[in-house]
């Protein structure tokens, strides 16, 4: 059993990506001139790493900084559309039920994120909230920190490589959740966990 269970945002907890990100980075990139041939496909985006962002973005032919597209991408985690991720306030119970701490890292905007909790009623469920375009690795550690535990005690959940390089960097387990078994695939490292529910994978932790 861990110590701690670390989340990201997008995905775990909101199901954004498919009803947000891909048509929100579409705008994006019309605004900036980039060809309708030359828009991202979701795997495009949402698989990539945050470091190798502004070479793809430039690769497009894109106009903009990435500070814009930063800017643009903070937004959305309050964009009230985006429903929860499927069966995570039941999985948040089971962690709770079994007193292990919970801790969200993204790079969301921190006011924004926490507003989002709070109207889902589900900033009770977390400790160390930090949103913010930083190393993920690093704010594993503070949080880790915060909730007194070390990286190996922790557990990290994602739906990306970001998460899986992320935790890997910072010396903690990772657990990949997909509810579409057919992008896993596009994963670039193997995790300690992969499940296509929130229930698979409490199952796989013992917590069920």
């Amino acid at each position: 059993m861990y110590d701690l269970v670390i989340k990201d945002f997008d995905g775990p907890i909101i199901d954004s990506v498919r009803t947000e990100l891909l048509p929100g980075v579409h705008n994006v990139c019309r605004e900036a001139n980039v060809p309708d041939q030359k828009l991202p496909t979701l795997e495009d985006f949402y698989w990539g790493y945050e470091p190798e962002w502004e070479l793809w973005y430039k690769g497009l032919g894109a106009d903009f900084s990435v500070p814009e597209i930063r800017k643009h991408y903070r937004a959305r985690a309050d964009n009230a559309r985006a429903p929860l991720a499927p069966d995570v306030r039941g999985f948040l119970d089971l962690l709770t039920f079994w007193r292990i701490p919970r801790a969200i890292v993204s790079h969301h905007d921190s006011t924004l994120l926490r507003a989002r909790l709070a109207r889902e009623e589900l900033s009770d469920y977390f400790g160390y909230v930090w949103g913010g375009f930083a190393d993920k690795a690093e704010k594993i550690r503070e949080a880790c920190q915060y909730h007194g535990t070390t990286p190996d005690r922790a557990l990290l959940i994602g739906d990306t490589n970001a998460e899986l390089y992320g935790a890997e960097d910072a010396g903690c387990d990772v657990a990949i959740v997909i509810y579409d078994p057919t992008r896993s695939y596009l994963l670039k490292r193997r995790p300690k966990y992969y499940a296509c529910s929130y229930w698979e994978l409490a199952k796989k932790l013992g917590l069920i």
